[in-house]
């Protein structure tokens, strides 16, 4: 069933009509389901935890900047780690500085992991490793796919 709904959604409205399937609404685009939506949505949704995730980091970090002082580091250091997770959590959606922010995010998230090792965290370390993994989906991204829309071609304008 899925093989040909598939089948169906790239032929169109008309088919999927024939073969009993319901329309797959926002989706489709004249009958036609767009091949980057799926990927735009994924990005989008790859973006927004990003940006959750550091948000949620960069204000423990910047509440309780004291935290930082069981690995060694002073309370300022917490403050400049809280205040570039902001900044980058902010800046993967705004297309000019997007790569940067990932890459500057990634760096953060070496940083925890050395730390955590260092510390012996280990298991506490598989959380940057993976959210490393994440920021570097985001920087790799290429320039036409930043912030494409749903519904619309990638790379068009």
């Amino acid at each position: 069933m899925l093989v040909s709904q598939c089948v169906v959604w790239s032929n169109g409205n008309q088919q999927a009509a024939d073969a009993g399937l319901p329309d797959i609404g926002p989706l489709s685009s004249g009958g036609m389901m767009m091949a980057n939506d799926m990927a735009t949505y994924s990005r989008m949704v790859l973006r927004g935890a990003v940006t959750a995730l550091f948000l949620f980091a960069a204000f423990s970090k910047l509440r309780a900047p004291h935290s930082f002082a069981a690995y060694g580091y002073p309370d300022w250091f917490a403050i400049v780690i809280g205040a570039a997770e902001l900044a980058g959590a902010i800046g993967v959606w705004i297309p000019k500085v997007a790569r940067l922010a990932a890459f500057g995010l990634i760096l953060v998230m070496i940083g925890a992991a050395i730390t955590l090792v260092r510390n012996d965290a280990v298991r506490q370390a598989v959380v940057p490793l993976i959210t490393l993994f994440a920021l570097t989906r985001l920087a790799l991204e290429k320039e036409s796919q930043k912030m494409d829309v749903p519904g619309k071609p990638l790379g068009l304008d």
